[in-house]
This record gives structure tokens, C-alpha cells and sequence, in this order.
């Protein structure tokens, strides 16, 4: 059974879904999770080299080792939320196409 709630975050407030049995994703969106992130990681290879890709690793592997969390909870974090690939990435590029856009044109 999945739960719909209210989420009242600091900065801004949103749908929360999740379900009694605890799981946040399914194994579909592991699998295509890993696949959008792997894609993510070898265009990162391609435009700025393998150390970037290093780095990236290292964060990975504490969040394995380090923090103890599951393949599922990574994946969720690093693909489908906010906070991962999806948020800050996504806005500043967005924000400095716009500002490029504006100021050449």
C-alpha cells in the first residue's frame, strides 16, 4: 500500500510518496537508475576526463562503506531526487544557458 502525503520542507513543500513496506523504489527503477547514471558518468569521462570520475567514485563508495546505506537508497539519492543528478547539475546549467543566452543575443 502506498502513502501520499504532505512533505513541509524548509525551503519548499511537496508530495511525498512512499509505502509501508519501506521500499522507495522498485527493482525497475534500480536498474534504469544505474543505467542513466552510468550513461551520466561515462559523458562526464568523455568531457572532462577520468578523474572526474574518480572523485565520483569516491563519494559512491562512502555511501556504501561509509554511511552503511542500500543500492536502492543510493540509486534513489543519486538519481531521482533533488539532490542528485536531476537538481544542481541541471540548475546551474540552466542558469548559465539562460545567462549566455541573454547576454550574447
Amino acid at each position: 500500500m502506498r502513502v501520499l502525503a504532505i512533505d513541509y520542507g524548509d525551503a519548499r513543500t511537496g508530495i511525498a510518496v512512499s509505502d509501508l513496506s519501506g521500499t522507495i523504489v522498485g527493482q525497475t527503477e534500480v536498474i534504469l537508475g544505474i543505467i542513466g547514471t552510468l550513461v551520466l558518468a561515462e559523458c562526464c569521462r568523455r568531457a572532462v576526463g577520468l578523474p572526474i570520475l574518480v572523485v565520483a567514485g569516491c563519494f559512491v563508495l562512502y555511501a556504501f562503506i561509509g554511511r552503511g546505506m542500500s543500492l536502492d537508497l543510493v540509486v534513489y539519492n543519486i538519481f531521482y531526487t533533488t539532490n542528485g543528478i536531476i537538481g544542481t547539475p541541471i540548475s546551474v546549467c540552466s542558469t548559465y544557458i539562460a545567462l549566455f543566452l541573454l547576454l550574447i543575443y
